[in-house]
């Protein structure tokens, strides 16, 4: 059994070599690089985005426009906005075959939060 998850390839992602402010932050204020970036959907509140270092094949992530780590910085209004969008995401990775979704959040630094904003990741489980 493995004691760690060894992902060398993450390396500069979770050392900051690759940029100096928040990932997802440059993704969100750049729309013209969504097919560059790999954005599946965006809108005025947030965007889904295919995760450049996948759990599994279909991984992606959905995150709002504003940089919060909590879902209490976002204000209930977006907060029910982002459920619309992860129940639709959920739907999609059905009928691409998904037999079932983890779905996940990363809140604040100490519940696994690195240096960016509340994500929510869909990985399923092919």
């Amino acid at each position: 059994m493995m004691d760690h998850l060894y992902a060398p390839w993450r390396s500069p992602y979770l050392t900051g070599e690759n940029a100096p402010g928040c990932v997802f932050c440059a993704i969100s204020q750049n729309a013209k690089d969504d097919i560059k970036n790999h954005v599946l959907f965006r809108d005025a509140h947030c965007f889904a985005v295919m995760n450049r270092y996948p759990y599994t094949p279909g991984h992606f992530m959905l995150i709002p426009h504003a940089h919060q780590d909590s879902p209490e910085g976002l204000g209930l209004e977006l907060w029910l906005h982002l459920q619309k969008r992860l129940y639709e995401g959920v739907q999609l990775l059905y009928a691409f075959g998904a037999q079932g979704v983890n779905l996940g959040f990363n809140i604040k630094e100490a519940g696994g939060g690195h240096r960016t904003p509340l994500a929510r990741a869909f990985s399923p489980p092919f």
